[in-house]
């Protein structure tokens, strides 16, 4: 693979161009794990009770047997399952799917209150048509068809975007932002992040009116790379050899059977120094900054959410639920209403039939299905925005 990038931080295509981490990438990733253990480390400690040097000495000693953690604090007692609940001593159980499968009886009068919507922005932001399976990614007219529905409703009075992705196609993150502006100006829209919103995520979020995240969301990212596959050394060593034919000195410069010339490479790298300037010109205009100013803080680098409110990316640090109570703040509502409408893209019958045909083949490995993903990526879209990093 041959990859540009724009912003030291850019890391992404680092597992296929390097041995091993570059020196900033082996920085940002130090201080984001800092950050998320430190996280995790309070959470916990406050949760239990007990002294953070206790949750310390847990994760330096583990696994720790039953007793050891009880001992510690970390338990409130050892008891099996049966001494724990016994169902039949407790008449007033209900199971949970008979709970959850039961309608609420919601008064008519309800259905005519204010209402909030919640709009999903899930998984790898990739080009393609509103109708095409993609359940494993967001394609941008599938946003936009679920953002105009909210924009058409009377009753929806604002919308809190739920944004779970790490980026990808960096035109197709540049055709949902716009489609959140066109939304934004008409009804305040909040967005809310999941374990990550970076990069194309983050590019994405940089819309709203508000950007709440988790202390250990991964986010950030503001960066752009353009990648391309080159197999021109494995033709060779298989004695294949292509000969093509172009009306132009650039006509070849995306094919994969051979490799960019020193020309190309700085043509190549001048078009992603022009997103990486949009993608800045974005952030800038969402955060009431100037793009000069939120360089220092972009160049790529993955930051986790507290760190992100620290450096201004984020304006609140909380959840789905906190994000609603402000978002119904914003839009002059005392409370978050009864019912919020969650609103899907469309999907037509042909569409599910194909989603259920493709997922046919067995899963393959993480490991090996991401470098296959982000692979397919660059070669479908050389131009992308993507978080480089997954925290198990």
């Amino acid at each position: 693979v041959e990859a540009l990038a724009a912003g030291d931080y850019k890391s992404a295509m680092e597992p296929f161009t390097r041995t091993g981490p570059s020196g900033p990438n082996r920085e940002a990733i130090e201080a984001l794990l800092a950050d998320l253990d430190g996280a995790v480390v309070t959470d916990l400690a406050a949760a239990r009770g007990v002294d953070a040097q206790v949750i310390r000495d847990a994760f330096a000693a583990a696994p720790l047997a039953a007793p050891e953690a009880l001992a510690m604090g970390l338990l409130d007692r050892l008891a099996a399952e049966d001494e724990v609940f016994d169902p039949e001593a407790d008449g007033r159980t209900v199971d949970a799917a008979d709970y959850a499968g039961r309608p609420s009886p919601w008064p008519r009068i309800r259905f005519r209150q204010p209402r909030l919507a919640v709009v999903d922005l899930r998984g790898t932001i990739k080009d393609g048509r509103a109708l095409d399976p993609a359940p494993t990614g967001a394609v941008p007219r599938a946003l936009a068809g679920a953002l105009a529905k909210a924009r058409r409703s009377k009753r929806i009075k604002g919308v809190l975007l739920a944004i779970d992705s790490p980026g990808g196609s960096a035109t197709a993150s540049e055709a949902m932002w716009r489609a959140v502006r066109r939304l934004a100006a008409k009804k305040p829209v909040i967005a809310v992040m999941g374990d990550v919103a970076a990069s194309g995520g983050y590019y994405v979020a940089a819309a709203c009116d508000g950007i709440v995240a988790a202390p250990t969301t991964l986010t950030g990212s503001i960066g752009v790379i353009a990648a391309r596959p080159t197999a021109q050394g494995l033709l060779t060593r298989l004695g294949l050899f292509q000969h093509t034919l172009g009306p132009g000195p650039r006509a070849h410069l995306l094919h994969p059977g051979k490799r960019l010339s020193q020309g190309e490479r700085e043509a190549l790298q001048r078009t992603v120094d022009d997103f990486y300037q949009v993608f800045l010109a974005r952030v800038a205009e969402g955060r009431d900054r100037t793009p000069a100013e939120v360089d220092p803080v972009a160049q790529g680098r993955v930051w986790s959410g507290q760190a992100a409110l620290a450096h201004g990316l984020v304006d609140r640090l909380g959840d789905e639920r906190d994000g609603l109570a402000w978002l119904a703040e914003r839009v002059g509502l005392a409370e978050v209403p009864d019912r919020v409408a969650y609103i899907t893209p469309p999907r037509n019958l042909r569409a599910v039939v194909r989603g259920l045909l493709s997922a046919r083949m067995a899963p393959l490995p993480a490991a090996v299905q991401e470098p296959l993903a982000l692979w397919q990526q660059v070669a479908e879209q050389p131009y992308q925005a993507w978080c480089p990093w997954r925290v198990d």
